[in-house]
């Protein structure tokens, strides 16, 4: 969500969840299956690595084959409950066949300190390894938002980025997310940030993916092209709510807004050529607390796109943006009637292969 234009969404982070116990058998075996996923064969047309990367505009993955992005989000502080069973449960069973999720942390915003806590490398790494095992991608992200990082707090982010490389440099399912949302009228601001991130990164010794958000996460205006032009394996992270077509109603004009979104990112060139866009965030509603009457038409515009997706959000802290209704627990049963659509759209996705939600019409 642009916050620019929407209130803030307060509480999120102030929910208690605790991680269950797993058996230690259980906790020898993940590292085992994690190694075990590397190992599986190539399909034809590309060559397998040991990481994802980007070639010819689209995402590679590990074996070889295009990635397609079908996930959703969840903040660093429910993170331990969501996938507090065994075979990353409740998440999984709540979204059969979801392959990715985007994971944001807070330096200070709401009064939190996720960076030392539930954001930690420690905290994160039985969970991330745990999701690895499941073949789930997980991108890390500063949710911190509108104003642009800088000074003393940047330099603390960098620090957690950092420590998060060295934590999960050898895990290919580790990408990294430059700040939520940074104020559009910053652009300066903005190339600086992220080209500190994205160097503190690879300078660390990690060239996995890292995903960008543009101005407020959906404009390039005042970005310069040359900022981007070195850089390798990146991806657009593009956000689209209703307030960014007027909140029309119109399916045509929905698509449209997105596709000029996603558009203006994708003339902006990285040393890999086009830079493959992901919709990180997207929803049904614009300020966290009211649904927006056409957001079945924004979920389908972002569903029928061609582009991977991460709806918002698992439990986004108000009364709407909600994939369940509380208390938040999983199962199909406790889905919203959005949760309900992308969960279809995510199990019909892994199924069919499609890119996108292209089947969702």
């Amino acid at each position: 969500m642009n916050k620019q234009f929407a209130p803030i969404r307060l509480g999120c982070n102030f929910r208690k969840h605790v991680r269950a116990k797993q058996p230690v058998f259980a906790a020898l075996l993940l590292p085992l299956m994690f190694a075990m996923t590397l190992m599986l064969g190539q399909k034809a047309g590309h060559a397998a690595t040991s990481y994802f990367h980007v070639k010819n505009g689209q995402i590679i993955d590990p074996d070889g084959n295009v990635f397609h992005a079908r996930g959703i989000n969840v903040y660093s502080s429910q993170l331990s409950s969501v996938v507090a069973g065994p075979s990353c449960n409740p998440l999984v069973r709540t979204f059969p066949g979801i392959n990715m999720i985007r994971v944001e942390a807070f330096a200070a915003h709401y009064g939190q300190h996720d960076l030392n806590s539930n954001a930690s490398a420690s905290a994160l790494k039985p969970l991330i390894q745990k999701l690895s095992s499941c073949r789930v991608v997980v991108e890390i992200e500063i949710h911190d938002y509108p104003k642009v990082l800088s000074g003393p707090k940047l330099s603390r982010v960098l620090k957690w980025y950092k420590s998060l490389v060295s934590a999960f440099k050898n895990n290919p399912y580790v990408w990294f997310g430059t700040q939520n949302e940074p104020n559009s009228k910053n652009p300066s601001g903005i190339m600086k940030e992220q080209k500190a991130i994205y160097n503190t990164i690879r300078n660390a010794g990690d060239n996995t993916i890292v995903m960008i958000d543009t101005g407020g996460a959906y404009t390039t205006k005042g970005l310069n092209p040359s900022v981007y032009a070195g850089m390798k394996n990146i991806v657009w992270d593009a956000h689209f709510y209703n307030w960014m077509s007027k909140y029309s109603s119109n399916l045509a004009t929905n698509r449209e807004v997105l596709a000029n979104e996603i558009k203006g990112m994708q003339a902006i060139r990285s040393a890999d050529g086009i830079i493959p866009v992901i919709v990180g965030e997207f929803g049904d509603s614009t300020n966290g607390d009211r649904v927006d009457p056409a957001w079945r038409q924004v979920v389908r515009a972002v569903l029928t796109s061609g582009h991977g997706y991460l709806a918002f959000a698992w439990n986004g802290g108000g009364k709407a943006d909600r994939l369940l209704n509380p208390p938040y627990h999983g199962g199909q049963s406790d889905l919203t009637a959005y949760g309900r659509i992308i969960a279809r759209a995510i199990a019909s996705g892994a199924k069919s292969g499609a890119p996108d939600g292209s089947h969702y019409q």
